[in-house]
């Protein structure tokens, strides 16, 4: 059995598609059962998902609440959910797949009391600078490493992530590039001539671990060679309200256009 564990953004009570969703669509296009646990990356959402899959179809979802309203107490319910979760269905063959670094915490926990057998740890959202707080970067970073230690196979969606995790020490065989594409050939794409050949997407939560600011500075410099070009954000959180007002201030309307 194969168990997926993630944080993702819930929007009217829906997961939003993300790089664990691709895997969970992989395995269902190959009639792979699993389970796919997801929690709530904000906390506006109280509730975790956990769904099973079987031979590609869903079988069954249950939605869980979470309790606590504080953020460090409520990541302890998350994982003890998923904990609790897995228990029930351990076994010698059991494999599990997490993402980011609190997630495979758990992950080790359920290799410790040999319940499960194997994790890969899915560097899916990592970032130098992921919280504005140093006290939790620091943290961040201590578990990171940790997990990555930990895990029988590493997983990171950027050639950068590869990079870095070979500065710190990962094994070559264990640093795998799974880069973060759609599946392409299963999607309606316009004809040639109609792509916006000036179009730029980034698709991200609008938190600190991106440089939006320069990427809005580099547009308003680009826009004077390239007058049609656009950056499109999807995504929303933090910084939203503060880079919304410097495109404003800055004359990029028409330029930078916020998807939400």
């Amino acid at each position: 059995m194969i168990v997926i564990t993630t944080h993702a953004v819930f929007l009217d009570g829906r997961d939003i598609y993300g790089p664990p969703h691709a895997i969970s669509v992989y395995l269902n296009k190959h009639k792979q059962s699993h389970i796919f646990i997801k929690h709530s990356l904000y906390l506006n959402y109280p509730y975790s998902l956990v769904e099973h899959y079987e031979n590609g179809r869903l079988k069954n979802q249950t939605s869980i609440r979470i309790k606590s309203s504080i953020y460090l107490l409520r990541l302890l319910e998350e994982q003890y959910i998923s904990f609790q979760t897995i228990r029930k269905i351990g076994g010698s063959q059991l494999l599990i797949i997490a993402t980011n670094p609190v997630n495979h915490l758990c992950a080790m926990a359920l290799k410790w009391f040999h319940i499960a057998k194997k994790s890969i740890y899915f560097s899916a959202d990592f970032a130098i600078s992921r919280f504005e707080n140093p006290l939790m970067n620091r943290a961040y970073h201590w578990i990171d490493t940790l997990a990555q230690n930990n895990a029988q196979s590493v997983w990171s969606i950027s050639k950068r992530i590869v990079a870095y995790r070979k500065r710190h020490g990962l094994a070559k065989k264990k640093n795998i590039l799974v880069p973060n594409a759609p599946f392409f050939h299963d999607i309606k794409r316009a004809p040639h001539d109609m792509i916006r050949r000036h179009d730029l997407v980034v698709v991200s939560a609008l938190e600190p671990g991106v440089a939006f600011e320069m990427l809005i500075q580099v547009v308003g410099e680009l826009k004077k060679v390239i007058p049609d070009i656009r950056l499109i954000l999807i995504g929303s959180g933090s910084k939203e309200k503060a880079l919304k007002k410097s495109v404003i201030d800055q004359g990029l309307g028409k330029h930078i256009i916020f998807k939400g």
